[in-house]
């Protein structure tokens, strides 16, 4: 590889020319990722306000930190897609940036569909094993 292409790719794509209806849309991604953020932030926020009640359960400090989390990457990929959409610069480095933080979300609610099936099971195996008892 010769050193004007070794310059290429780390220089990447800066600029992808999007039409005016893909950037219409990444705008929209932007903002109902933003709407996903805050109530997620709220849900984390009134999962904390919980704990002060007489009927606390401190799983709600799990749920909590999992609201936050990803309401933090939901803002994350909402800035990224929103200068995707209004930039004309390192379009490639915002996209990057923005599947990171939504790989993140998706990866945690796969693991916690999988805890969750993992204890349905659970509870589906000892009501057959004990059941009958």
């Amino acid at each position: 590889m010769s050193t004007g292409e070794t310059a290429q790719a780390k220089r990447g794509l800066s600029r992808i020319p999007f039409t005016v209806a893909t950037e219409a849309r990444i705008k929209s991604l932007s903002f109902w990722l933003s709407v996903l953020g805050w109530i997620g932030l709220a849900a984390g926020v009134s999962e904390l306000v919980t704990l002060v009640t007489p009927a606390r359960n401190f799983g709600q400090i799990a749920n909590a930190i999992v609201h936050i989390l990803v309401a933090t990457w939901c803002f994350q990929a909402a800035t990224a897609f929103k200068k995707v959409a209004t930039t004309d610069e390192a379009d490639e480095a915002y996209l990057v940036k923005g599947f990171s933080q939504l790989r993140k979300i998706f990866l945690l609610q796969g693991i916690l569909v999988l805890i969750g099936l993992a204890f349905v099971t659970a509870v589906l195996l000892f009501l057959v094993l004990h059941g009958k008892a």
